[in-house]
């Protein structure tokens, strides 16, 4: 027996393969399937960047389901707080278009409010108590001229002069002093 890796053959036709030969054959197998293996590696890595795109594709949709059902939520419970308060109103025998009109007047009314001071009834009924007695002052103060009229022609019943009516004194009257005092 001999030391080869084949057993010796006594067939003279048999040929030992050589070690050059069956090295080579083993680095052109071992290329082949090295590039068989960067091709598939490359269709992999294909797969999974498109892989990559659908399932980032899948998470922005799912994203955009979820705020639009959120936005859904949300308008449906801000509808229902407003059906519910016109159904309310309706109840109540308020129609809903006027009771936005009341708000608005409410609204308005505070804002009104802010710019006129809070007395401002007192002071209106007060100008008008004023009004009242200095009307009545003049109604006294036109009378008085008509009686100094006819009081003054009854005594010159023949002069060609016109009478001489005294103006009106600026003396106050018992009234006076108090409109004085409601002014203030």
């Amino acid at each position: 027996m001999s030391n080869s890796p084949y057993p010796s053959n006594s067939d003279p036709s048999f040929h030992e393969p050589s070690l050059e030969s069956s090295n080579a054959t083993r680095y052109t197998e071992l290329g082949r399937t090295v590039q068989a293996i960067r091709v598939e590696n490359t269709r992999l890595n294909s797969d999974v960047q498109q892989l990559r795109g659908r399932t980032s594709s899948l998470i922005g949709l799912l994203i955009g389901l979820i705020l639009l059902t959120i936005g859904g939520f949300a308008w449906l419970a801000i509808s229902l707080q407003n059906l519910e308060k016109e159904e309310q109103q309706r109840a109540n025998g308020i129609d809903p278009a006027l009771a936005s009109q009341v708000e608005q007047l409410e609204k308005q009314v505070n804002d009104l409010r802010k710019f006129i001071p809070g007395n401002l009834s007192d002071t209106l009924q007060s100008n008008q108590t004023t009004l009242a007695q200095l009307q009545t002052q003049l109604q006294q103060v036109t009378t008085q001229i008509k009686t100094l009229e006819r009081s003054a022609s009854n005594s010159q019943p023949q002069s060609n002069t016109p009478p001489q009516t005294a103006p009106p004194s600026n003396q106050q009257s018992s009234e006076s002093p108090q409109l004085n005092n409601n002014q203030e």
